[in-house]
């Protein structure tokens, strides 16, 4: 199970969206946990359009370009399009093309093969160019990162615009004109932009140059699949993008789109940044990776009449590049299975001559997922030239690892956390050496904890929770799919669906149940165990089917209590229907466990039902000075030893007052565990009632005592006697005690010696005049604090910020 942690609540802000926004308290903790905390930026977020984008003139270059573009076609001069073979330079290059054939120009398009000519802009692209007698070369998605070959088609007498969208290096070319907001003094405040991304502000500008009545809008499609695709963030500009994008397609898709939907098997007007991800995007991806990109270009611009027939094309180069990336992977994974040595490191260099340099990027990445550690993967041809490509979750940006090791490279190119290179066999064990050197420089990074974003029980899994969830997509790299935390529950009747992949049933807490699927964890099916209990890290979905719908959990991973659990949180599984197990799973795999009560007599309890469970030893001294596994104390908050020490605290009871987490108990940060519910806090109500008695029922015993010892003296067990009096009440002899405390401090009984009382002659107490009656009251309303920061659903994953905000 993966490393989770919940988001660190920021309550002032939640609480700011909240009131502004009139958004619910979910909603808004959502936001803040994907750095949303101004309230117009929520606006934004939910109700942003196009025009809210930047203008495209601020992208520096952008005069220049346009005015360079705008000539070609106004003189029918010939414009080559120079892309790129992935889908964000496919989608980019049919925009071009589609634009500029409606605008008029006389243009053609040119993309390079990824094995033979590799990334950036391409000699062969250039003579095509010249071929064409395209005084213009206009790229997408690439440039940047080609003064050579600018330098070569200046000579060659072309004028070269790039519109390109990744991280610039020290060279930048000098003889082409730029439009890409990662450059140096570009004043576009949105640097995130796809490759088509910047593609489509270019022909926004270029449509207010040439007044053209072509919609640009119309061309959203392919930028919501180009920048999906290419996984850039989902936020601010890409966000209205990409929903603006994925509402054209699902209300009209063009031919070629609605053919790979269907191969895809996604139902018309369905289409979710998922759906890109996952069906489109790879299957766009599969031309260029096995054989020429030109064929997805040419299916995004297709009509009617041949879209059906290309899209075929494109779906076996699909069942093809699967095959082979599968057949790498396992040959990967087996290796390493064999010398599990080659993950000592904290990253992964590996190569072959017999892999398909086309798909070790997608391999790279998956494991980087499986190992969470960086991947560099090579494949080298006969002639010892190498194509590598790199991905990571966590560390040293890949785009800086790549440029240090620049000098034994032949080119390289990416992302923070993707990137893609060349290098020659010879130079493998140097880039090998300076792999190493930076990343022993970088000591033990530890991998990215998965963020979730709240606790939720069964029974918050509603249609409101659900409206919340889909007012945040689209989802991707940046705005992520909510993911929520189970804890407690089990799962019930498991089996195994899609030709054995996926697992699918039931999980329940003793009273909720609800639907879940954990697509391709089949394998993990005998870790379910009949009865045990289990955390989940789940999203929220929606099944439909035949004209019904029920709300479904995709279950993401699942695994122990202990797993997943990061020190000093609070865990909340308030309500949860099988204590006994859930206590029996953390005692026994934690060094010494504190299970707390309110009074002695619950602790005596819980000990006698504890007291056998396999793996918890009930220890009788304070604290358990070997430290055994399974260990378990078990006290009231009355009589906590000061050295006492837990890794887990299991809290059976609300606590009388915050003030109790100032315990030494609490000084090393161990997890706490609430473990009450309804039922438990209305008894501490109850018990407070009777031990901290109010004014009014001072005054009813004052009276009722007065009243019965008029003139003569009485024993104390006559007066706790008084509580049979008051039915109606709940004063019991503990009420009594309170009572005859407060009164002997305001002389209303006097102790005459020989247990013998007498009651003066009072007819008003005064009771705010006693100390002991207003420390009564203090506790009364400390223990509205205790429920004011832990009410049910509350869940506060932070015990500083409890102390912070109770106090």
């Amino acid at each position: 199970m993966s490393f989770y942690k919940l988001y660190p609540r920021n309550l002032d802000a939640e609480e700011k969206l909240v009131n502004e926004l009139g958004i619910s308290r979910m909603l808004a903790r959502l936001f803040t946990n994907r750095g949303i905390i101004d309230p117009e930026e929520g606006r934004k977020f939910l109700e942003g359009d196009l025009s809210d984008l930047q203008s495209p003139w601020d992208l520096k270059g952008m005069d220049e370009a346009v005015s360079l573009v705008a000539k070609n076609i106004r003189q029918k001069e010939p414009i080559l399009i120079h892309g790129d073979y992935d889908a964000d330079g496919i989608t980019g290059t049919a925009l071009l093309m589609g634009f500029l054939k409606e605008a008029g120009a006389t243009a053609d398009y040119y993309i390079p093969h990824r094995v033979e000519e590799g990334y950036g802009l391409s000699v062969k692209g250039l003579e095509k160019g010249k071929q064409f007698g395209a005084s213009l070369v206009l790229t997408v998605d690439c440039g940047c990162g080609s003064p050579n070959e600018v330098e070569l088609a200046n000579r060659m007498g072309m004028t070269v615009v790039v519109t390109d969208h990744h991280m610039v290096g020290d060279e930048m070319p000098a003889g082409a004109v730029i439009v890409n907001p990662q450059q140096p003094g570009c004043s576009y405040k949105f640097k995130e932009l796809s490759g088509v991304g910047v593609a489509y502000r270019f022909i926004c500008a270029l449509a207010e140059e040439l007044g053209t009545k072509v919609r640009q809008e119309s061309f959203l499609d392919l930028v919501a699949i180009g920048s999906v695709g290419d996984v850039v963030p989902l936020i601010s500009e890409n966000r209205i993008l990409v929903r603006e994008g994925l509402a054209r397609i699902n209300s009209h898709a063009r031919p070629g789109l609605m053919a790979l939907l269907i191969r895809a098997r996604i139902k018309e007007g369905s289409l979710s940044s998922r759906d890109i991800s996952f069906g489109i995007a790879p299957r766009l991806n599969s031309a260029g990776r096995l054989k020429s990109a030109d064929l997805s270009v040419d299916l995004l611009m297709a009509g009617p009449d041949n879209a059906d027939a290309l899209a075929e094309k494109l779906e076996e180069l699909n069942r093809r590049r699967q095959n082979i990336e599968e057949k790498i992977r396992h040959e990967i994974t087996g290796l390493l299975s064999r010398q599990p040595s080659l993950l000592e490191n904290n990253h992964l260099l590996m190569s072959s001559y017999d892999w398909h340099p086309g798909v070790i990027g997608l391999t790279a990445g998956r494991l980087a997922d499986t190992f969470r550690m960086p991947v560099f993967l090579v494949a080298f041809k006969e002639d010892g030239t190498g194509r590598g490509s790199a991905r990571t979750k966590s560390g040293p940006d890949i785009f800086g690892v790549l440029r240090d090791c620049s000098p034994l490279l032949d080119s390289y190119g990416g992302h923070p956390r993707a990137g893609g290179f060349q290098v020659n066999k010879e130079k493998l064990p140097e880039f090998e050496a300076c792999l190493d050197k930076i990343y022993n420089e970088a000591g033990d990074f530890e991998p990215d904890k998965v963020l979730l974003d709240a606790e939720l029980s069964l029974d918050d899994v509603n249609e409101s929770l659900y409206r919340d969830i889909k007012l945040l997509a689209p989802f991707g790299e940046g705005n992520s799919e909510p993911r929520f935390l189970l804890r407690g529950v089990r799962w019930d009747n498991v089996d195994t669906v899609g030709n054995g992949k996926h697992l699918r049933g039931f999980v329940s807490n003793g009273g909720s149940r609800v639907k879940a699927l954990g697509f391709g964890q089949s394998e993990r099916m005998d870790e379910i165990e009949p009865g045990s209990i289990y955390d989940l890290a789940v999203t929220v979905d929606e099944d439909k089917w035949q004209g019904n719908s029920c709300l479904y959990l995709k279950v993401r991973d699942f695994g122990s209590f202990k797993a997943g659990v990061e020190n000093g949180g609070i865990i909340d599984v308030r309500g949860i229907g099988e204590k006994i197990a859930y206590i029996g799973n953390v005692v026994s795999q934690a060094r010494g466990s504190a299970v707390l009560v309110r009074i002695m007599k619950q602790a005596d309890y819980w000990k006698e039902r504890l007291n056998g469970i396999p793996g918890i030893k009930i220890s009788g001294v304070s604290r358990d000075k070997t430290g055994t596994q399974g260990v378990l104390y078990v006290h009231s908050y009355m009589d906590l030893p000061d050295d006492l020490e837990a890794e887990e605290i299991l809290l059976l009871y609300p606590p009388p007052s915050l003030d109790h987490f100032r315990h030494s108990l609490y000084k090393n940060s161990p997890r706490v565990h609430l473990l009450f519910g309804e039922q438990e806090t209305r008894w501490e109500e109850l018990f407070q009632s009777v031990i901290f008695p109010s004014e009014e029922d001072l005054r009813r015993i004052h009276e009722r005592s007065t009243e019965e010892f008029n003139n003569r003296k009485f024993r104390r067990s006559e007066f706790l006697e008084i509580q049979k009096h008051f039915p109606d009440r709940n004063i019991k002899a503990a009420t009594m005690e309170a009572a005859i405390r407060v009164f002997m401090e305001l002389g209303v009984i006097t102790d005459c010696g020989d247990g013998m009382y007498n009651m003066a002659r009072i007819e008003y107490c005064r009771f705010e005049d006693s100390s002991i009656f207003e420390s009564f009251k203090t506790q009364r309303k400390a223990f509205e604090y205790v429920k004011k920061m832990l009410p049910p659903g509350g869940r506060l994953e932070s015990l500083d910020l409890i102390m912070e905000v109770g106090s």
